[in-house]
């Protein structure tokens, strides 16, 4: 099976659309707050096309902001101690940093995080800026 999200952005109507099945949750944030869109979808791979379900959630924005896609790897990676990233570190980077810099801010927590381990597992990370 393959986990996966699907991102579609209308930049000039302020509007998105997001298909996510078995990834973690997608960050949205904005100067208005942060949303959260969490998979409600199986993997491709593990339902029949019968059973498949392609329902996708659309949204829009009024501010500009960044949405945040990610593979379980980075909120999964371990340090030398067994301890997760976890969804609190991002977040927590994310809250710390500057707008420009949320990216760099992640990957910084990470590798401090880390330790100069290598995570066990791929680790995929997306920013879309949303104007």
């Amino acid at each position: 099976y393959l986990a996966a999200e699907l991102f579609r952005l209308e930049p000039g109507a302020r509007r998105a659309e997001l298909w996510n099945g078995g990834m973690p949750p997608a960050l949205m944030l904005s100067h208005g707050g942060a949303s959260s869109y969490s998979s409600k979808n199986m993997p491709l791979g593990i339902l029949d096309d019968s059973q498949f379900e392609s329902q996708s959630e659309v949204f829009e924005w009024t501010a500009p902001g960044q949405f945040f896609l990610f593979s379980d790897g980075l909120v999964e990676a371990e340090n030398r101690l067994g301890k997760v990233f976890g969804v609190e570190k991002l977040e927590q980077a994310l809250k710390d940093s500057e707008v420009c810099n949320r990216f760099d801010a992640i990957t910084s927590a990470l590798a401090v995080h880390l330790g100069g381990a290598t995570a066990h597992d791929d680790i995929s990370l997306v920013e879309i800026k949303l104007p």
